[in-house]
């Protein structure tokens, strides 16, 4: 079917779906760095090392334009360095940008060993809304927010505006993220929109109407901290 060549954020995260998008060394076999891709893993990386970098990149594409996909580059590259280095993947590419491709392989592989958290927000996956929480024993997750310090081992940071559903400051936020180097991945994120202001709960509705103000506010918290 065609699903098995729909690139899929949560299926990968998740270490499911075609092996062609899940094993990182299959994947840039078959996966050309044009020079935006190879850009983009270029501005990761140096905002990885506290280089400097924009700390938001937006990726605009039209429909099938290859988003996902180069998403799912960024992941990799991140989580699995060595295959920006390995020979074998690199040997069609010519002499000059295998080079630089190496150069960024090395330079992400330092970081390996540094508190790196990618963290995918995949509309379509399992995130957690007011009328179906994530539950995990402890607790029950109704947001973004509460996904997030989830993931982050600092659930009680966002715990208040959780179960209220009310936006954490940009304070609350940078204190979430202070002491991680945090990749936010997001895609599909109309999805889950769109279907929290269809749903027939009035919570799930009320919360639709927030996330717009969540993504403000992580995106200003982002821009003031390294």
């Amino acid at each position: 079917t065609m699903d098995i060549f729909a690139a899929d954020l949560w299926e990968v995260y998740q270490n499911r779906g075609a092996e062609d998008y899940r094993d990182p060394e299959l994947f840039f076999k078959k996966t050309y760095l044009t020079s935006g891709l190879k850009s983009l893993i270029k501005i990761a990386s140096k905002r990885l090392r506290g280089e400097g970098g924009d700390p938001i990149i937006q990726i605009q594409t039209p429909f099938g334009g290859g988003k996902t996909h180069t998403i799912l580059t960024i992941y990799h590259a991140i989580s699995n360095p060595d295959s920006l280095t390995d020979e074998i993947i690199l040997k069609d590419y010519p002499e000059e940008k295998k080079e630089k491709i190496k150069n960024i392989g090395i330079k992400l592989k330092i970081l390996q060993n540094q508190n790196i958290k990618i963290l995918p927000i995949y509309g379509k996956g399992k995130l957690g809304q007011p009328s179906n929480p994530l539950n995990f024993g402890a607790y029950e997750v109704k947001t973004l927010w509460g996904y997030i310090g989830h993931c982050l081992g600092k659930y009680s940071i966002v715990e208040n505006d959780d179960k209220n559903l009310t936006v954490p400051t940009i304070e609350t936020i940078r204190e979430l993220l202070k002491g991680n180097r945090v990749v936010f991945l997001v895609d599909e994120i109309v999805h889950y929109i769109d279907n929290l202001y269809n749903s027939g709960n009035e919570d799930d509705r009320r919360y639709a109407k927030n996330i717009c103000k969540f993504f403000d506010a992580l995106c200003t918290a982002l821009i003031g901290t390294d």
